[in-house]
């Protein structure tokens, strides 16, 4: 699942697993670090993402909230 496209904004956000098959969510092709940037938890990626904002970038305005929304889902309990 995408949350952001470079098509309608700066940033690359979709959930993922790292190569430990643990959940993230991944700013692919991130300006602010070479490689991409991986987060283990929405409040990083949200922290995150008002970051490039201060930057200057354009990051889709619903984001904020489907990441708190979808949470539950991203990031299950053990």
């Amino acid at each position: 699942m995408s949350y952001a496209r470079f098509l309608n904004s700066d940033v690359y956000v979709f959930v993922a697993t790292d190569g430990y098959g643990r959940p993230c969510l991944d700013c692919c092709g991130c300006r602010r670090h070479s490689g991409g940037y991986v987060a283990y938890s929405t409040g990083d990626m949200i922290d995150h993402l008002r970051q490039h904002e201060q930057d200057g970038d354009e990051v889709p305005a619903g984001i904020y909230g489907e990441l708190r929304a979808d949470d539950p889902v991203n990031f299950p309990a053990p």
